[in-house]
């Protein structure tokens, strides 16, 4: 018996221009295209190409160590609790490693993120420009 894949599914809302999302490879939203607040195409840029592709087609990038530091986060410890605990950061926002999963803390809580389109879009909303690879 082989097991498929489940294909993990974009969010229509969480897509912004800018984002980093898989297509084959690693590929950039340069454009969407909605009808009726649905995104029905979206345009983007490949490694070697330019390119219209489906909404439903793209993938998330998973969020892991290595793209922190593609997007210049610096290893750090933060002091919690009585406890060093490893994290990332870059300027004064912080990702935290929790159980082999991330999070970002803020007043209130945290937030887990999973990939790298959502620290993308927390950046952006955070200190309004984009965040990029080095």
């Amino acid at each position: 018996m082989i097991l498929k894949k489940k294909k993990i599914m974009l969010k229509n809302n969480e897509l912004r221009i800018g984002n980093l999302v898989k297509w084959y490879d690693v590929s950039k939203v340069l454009e969407l295209h909605s009808e009726k607040n649905k995104f029905d195409n979206v345009y983007i840029e490949c490694e070697e190409s330019f390119e219209w592709t489906e909404y439903n087609k793209l993938e998330p990038i998973p969020l892991t160590e290595k793209w922190l530091l593609k997007f210049r986060f610096e290893k750090s410890k933060r002091f919690e609790l009585g406890e060093l605990k490893p994290c990332y950061v870059i300027f004064s926002l912080a990702v935290m490693i929790r159980h082999n999963s991330f999070f970002v803390d803020w007043i209130g809580g945290n937030t887990e993120l999973k990939y790298v389109h959502q620290l993308q879009n927390l950046y952006f909303a955070l200190t309004g420009a984009e965040l990029t690879v080095a």
